[in-house]
């Protein structure tokens, strides 16, 4: 395995720990259709991840229409525990967006500046 991908492995890793340690739902592809997070390794920087909110297995944000409020509070409150849960443990804010939010962990923070 190349070393780009063992080290994209430990930070997802790293990021589910923290994120079940503060009392997350980790999702994997088996829990696919359940509510909680789901961490993915950014496409452009090895040392950044992304965090999905899911609610009832949707990753993205819910869209605007008034059916949708409770499913998009819900999106929101997971995004913003899982960044409460992050930032706490020493990971840096990248940003966010509807599809997410991007992280950087604590030992790959230097590589940002």
């Amino acid at each position: 395995m190349p070393t780009f991908d063992l080290i994209t492995t430990a930070l997802v890793r790293e990021a589910e720990a923290t994120l079940a340690a503060a009392g997350l739902t980790v999702i994997d592809d088996a829990m696919a259709s359940l509510t909680g997070v789901r961490v993915y390794p950014d496409q452009y920087l090895s040392y950044t991840v992304r965090v999905v909110p899911l609610v009832h297995g949707q990753e993205r944000r819910p869209g605007d229409r008034p059916e949708f409020n409770e499913q998009r509070a819900q999106w929101g409150r997971l995004l913003s525990s899982a960044r409460t849960a992050l930032v706490t443990a020493g990971w840096q804010r990248r940003g966010e967006g509807p599809r997410g939010g991007y992280f950087t962990a604590p030992s790959c923070a230097d590589h940002t500046a």
